[in-house]
C-alpha cells in the first residue's frame, strides 16, 4: 500500500489536528475535495475512520514523527 504524495500531505495534516477545512484553506482546495481524498486514504490503508488512518500511516510508514511540525495549540 502506497500514498500518493498528496494523499500522504493530506493525512499528515491531519493527524496535526486539522480539520478537512483548515487543510482546503492550507491547500488551496475544498472541504469536499479534502474529504474525497481522505476517503480514498482510508480505503487505501483499510482504515475505518481518521484516527485509524493515522495509526495506520505511522505502522506502515507512511507517516513519519519527523513529517510534524508544531501546531501551537
Amino acid at each position: 500500500m502506497r500514498l500518493a504524495p498528496h494523499q500522504q500531505i493530506i493525512l499528515c495534516l491531519a493527524a496535526n489536528g486539522h480539520t478537512d477545512t483548515e487543510i482546503g484553506a492550507l491547500l488551496g482546495t475544498g472541504a469536499a475535495a479534502v474529504s474525497r481524498h481522505l476517503t480514498v486514504v482510508y480505503r487505501t490503508l483499510g482504515a475505518t475512520n481518521r484516527a485509524h488512518a493515522v495509526a495506520l500511516g505511522f505502522a506502515s510508514g507512511e507517516l513519519k514523527t519527523t513529517d510534524f511540525q508544531p501546531t501551537g495549540t
